[in-house]
């Protein structure tokens, strides 16, 4: 299996957008370096995903300073390298966890051209075993990250 690596990353929000897709709705953030992270903000049971309820609680806009937490999701879309940043936390910039832990990943799975307007599909029971795999990982890393703390 191929393990996803979690990255942190200290951004400024410099835009955020709204997109509503097939299963509901997801936010773009993007930051003072001109680069675009996302975030779904329900998850396929209609409940809010860990980034969302972090994102509402921590009462984040544009001009706002945060560490996002986040994986990386490389494929080839009509013939072009793309790189995706989904977000999986916000933390305050000085580490400290917000209220809302993790949950783990949201249950989502990105069509590559969901960015490009098209719609999202999802693979549901299909990749349950690996989305647990991935689960347990995420949990793993920031366990891992908590106790380096």
């Amino acid at each position: 299996m191929n393990e996803q690596k979690l990255f942190d990353k200290g951004i400024i929000i410099s835009e955020i957008q709204m997109k509503t897709v097939k299963s509901g709705s997801k936010y773009a953030l993007k930051y003072h370096e001109g680069n675009t992270f996302n975030f779904f903000t329900t998850k396929l049971d209609g409940s809010d995903t860990s980034a969302f309820a972090q994102f509402k609680n921590m009462g984040l806009k544009v001009g706002s300073t945060v560490t996002v937490g986040y994986l990386e999701d490389e494929f080839e879309f009509h013939g072009k390298q793309v790189i995706s940043k989904k977000i999986i936390n916000f933390r305050e910039l000085n580490g400290q966890s917000t209220q809302t832990a993790p949950q783990g990943i949201s249950g989502h799975t990105e069509h590559p051209g969901a960015s490009q307007g098209c719609v999202p599909f999802d693979l549901g029971g299909a990749i349950f075993g690996g989305a647990v795999r991935v689960h347990m990982r995420v949990r793993s890393l920031l366990q891992q990250r908590r106790q380096a703390f």
